[in-house]
């Protein structure tokens, strides 16, 4: 390995990890939102357009945080970070909680609490990379596992408050227990050491740059799988009501993109310690376009539902595999600044997706040309994927 660079002890990379995973889940969730709309369109009588412009600004500040996050915070230890992400999060949702207006709540939900998630993300990857080098994928899984676990266990309890007290409230306890996350993960942070790991690395790989047809490649691999994610994700409930006793099924639907996620992001990151970059590239994202294809091919309830779950399984493994493909590529220095970059694609899918798939179903009626265009895309870039070429470095290059 590069300067003389070794691994931290197995106490310190369990609490580094234990602290990644803290603030991942703690962040995650902002994908809660959806328990908020329906309050703050009833307290300020506002549109549904308007209404979820809220989160479509926190989608946008995530990507603007992922981007530029490791120019902004060049030279913070990871414990500074954590702290300042989960205190910037937590005065996002105090001032969402205090607002008399929908665009207060679009600041500190949708930007600050978006930019957060971004600060917080790329430092939490780069984290676990740093403390565990010989099993990278395994542990960036249940890192990015975590923060979807953050949405899946904190929607019910927000829901909770929000119904017998107000949203405005729930708010406030999430804003409490953000920043009493934050000061938690900072002290594992300072006692794991791992800022002295990341320090005695040093700058050189950080620095160097990776071959842009590579990066191209990554990026629109990562666009298109993620446009055909995020749009499931978003229409995966009314996707079932458009199948013949599907209006029954709209939760478990949405349930089952969101656990097939879930397991795809645990799975993506073990897969990525054993599988060549060009498998993992090509493979989730044929997976995701056979299932598509197979609801086109066979238009029943089961299938849908059964391939709902594969989606979810394809879009999280790209999640846990990308990272770990970028770590081990180019350098677990040079994580947070080039995953920055290819993070642009999903916040380009993540504005586009839900609308492109609205807009193809209110032109025929149905998902049909939505799915069929899904499955083209999602196979194109699974051949996208098999043009990748890793550089012929170490696999260590950390």
């Amino acid at each position: 390995m590069e300067h003389g660079h070794r691994s931290p002890t197995p106490q310190r990379q369990h609490l580094a990890v234990a602290a990644a995973v803290l603030v991942m889940a703690s962040i995650g969730t902002l994908y809660a939102w959806s328990i908020f709309v329906a309050p703050i369109e009833a307290a300020f009588g506002r549109s549904r357009a308007a209404t979820s412009l809220v989160f479509s600004l926190a989608t946008a500040a995530f990507t603007v945080g992922m981007l530029a996050g490791p120019s902004l915070l060049r030279g913070w230890s990871p414990q500074a970070v954590a702290l300042l992400s989960c205190l910037l999060a937590a005065a996002g949702l105090t001032l969402a909680a205090a607002a008399e207006s929908i665009w207060l709540i679009a600041l500190g939900f949708g930007i600050l609490f978006g930019l957060a998630n971004g600060f917080a993300y790329g430092s939490s990857l780069q984290v676990v990379q740093h403390a565990v080098p010989h099993r990278p994928g395994l542990f960036t899984g249940i890192a990015v596992a975590s923060y979807m676990l953050g949405s899946a266990a904190g929607a019910p309890l927000l829901s909770f408050a929000a119904q017998a007290w107000s949203y405005r409230l729930a708010l406030l306890i999430l804003a409490a227990w953000l920043a009493a996350a934050g000061m938690l993960a900072c002290l594992l942070l300072h006692r794991s050491r791992i800022g002295d790991v990341i320090a005695a690395v040093g700058t050189a790989a950080a620095t160097a740059g990776a071959p842009f047809g590579a990066m191209a490649i990554l990026w629109v691999v990562f666009l298109l799988s993620s446009l055909v994610g995020v749009m499931t994700l978003a229409h995966a409930a009314p996707l079932a009501a458009s199948f013949p006793g599907g209006e029954y099924r709209l939760a478990l639907a949405a349930a089952l993109v969101a656990l097939g996620n879930g397991a795809g992001r645990l799975a993506g990151g073990w897969l990525s310690d054993r599988l060549a970059p060009r498998t993992l590239l090509c493979g989730a994202p044929a997976l995701i376009g056979a299932a598509l294809a197979a609801v086109l091919i066979v238009p029943r309830l089961d299938i849908l539902l059964a391939a709902l779950c594969v989606i979810g399984v394809g879009y999280g493994a790209i999640a846990g595999y990308l990272p770990a493909i970028v770590a081990s590529s180019y350098g677990a220095p040079a994580l947070t600044r080039l995953y920055g970059r290819l993070f642009t694609a999903w916040g380009l899918a993540g504005l586009a997706a839900p609308y492109l798939g609205g807009l193809l179903f209110d032109l025929r009626g149905d998902y049909a040309a939505a799915n069929t265009a899904a499955a083209v895309a999602a196979l194109a870039a699974a051949l996208l994927g098999l043009a990748f070429k890793p550089p012929a470095l170490p696999r260590d290059r950390t």
